[in-house]
């Protein structure tokens, strides 16, 4: 009898170290989100159901503007914080059936699914940066931030998951653009981002388009620090095709 509950207490001890694990794979330890892994294989579940229902979804592709600043200025444990608070705030605007993941850094994708319009995705993305431009309380601080948002549509936008988060990537960049003023072209074809391609001399990019990838490209190092060492095993994307097309 003793030797039956030592068995059990041993495969409850062996379940639960199994479910931690399995958790630590698919989330993200500082901000408790889905990470990157875990949405790419709920974006393929996504892309299937979706194409089967003929129904739509969409990637919400959220970046923090100037998060650099915020490092420099607060230091890394209040930035740590920020991160935690943005992420439950972009949680706070999706539905329950749909995914918030941070995909690394300062930056977050949202899976939207099961959509009749895509104009639901307009609205949840307008919500997203009124949710993040509000002040947060952090450390004593009042911090201020704001966030460029890229939006991608299945099956308008892409109907392969590299495929739609090179749009909704793209989009952002042209978000950011916009914001600060810069003109922007439609149906350019360009890479830029973490895991791009993209320089400030690449002649295919506006100048103020390839001045935010430089700037960008020179906070990775602090964005990379506050991922900590998750990011070291995340998986790598293939996003070496991106067409603007709208």
């Amino acid at each position: 009898r003793a030797e039956n509950r030592r068995l059990r207490q041993s495969l409850e001890c062996a379940s639960q170290s199994a479910t931690a694990a399995q958790r630590l794979a698919y989330h993200d330890v500082l901000t408790g989100l889905p990470n990157r892994l875990c949405l790419l294989e709920r974006l393929q579940g996504a892309i299937a159901a979706a194409g089967a229902q003929g129904r739509r979804l969409a990637l919400l592709f959220v970046d923090l503007d100037d998060f650099k600043d915020v490092n420099d200025r607060y230091g890394h444990l209040v930035a740590d914080r920020l991160l935690a608070a943005v992420a439950s705030r972009i949680a706070g605007c999706v539905r329950a059936g749909d995914v918030a993941s941070r995909y690394g850094g300062d930056e977050f994708v949202a899976l939207l699914t099961d959509l009749s319009d895509s104009a639901i995705a307009i609205g949840v993305a307008q919500k997203v940066r009124e949710h993040i431009a509000e002040d947060f309380a952090i450390a004593g601080h009042r911090i201020q931030i704001t966030a460029s948002v890229g939006l991608a549509v299945y099956p308008e936008q892409g109907i392969l998951c590299d495929m739609l988060l090179d749009h909704a990537d793209t989009d952002m960049y042209r978000d950011k653009a916009r914001r600060r003023g810069a003109p922007t072209r439609a149906k350019r074809t360009w890479r830029a981002g973490r895991n791009h391609s993209a320089r400030a001399g690449d002649p295919n990019l506006d100048p103020v388009l390839a001045a935010i990838v430089d700037e960008r490209n020179a906070g990775i190092a602090d964005a990379n620090a506050v991922q900590g060492a998750q990011d070291s095993t995340r998986p790598v994307v293939d996003r070496s095709r991106t067409t603007l097309t709208w």
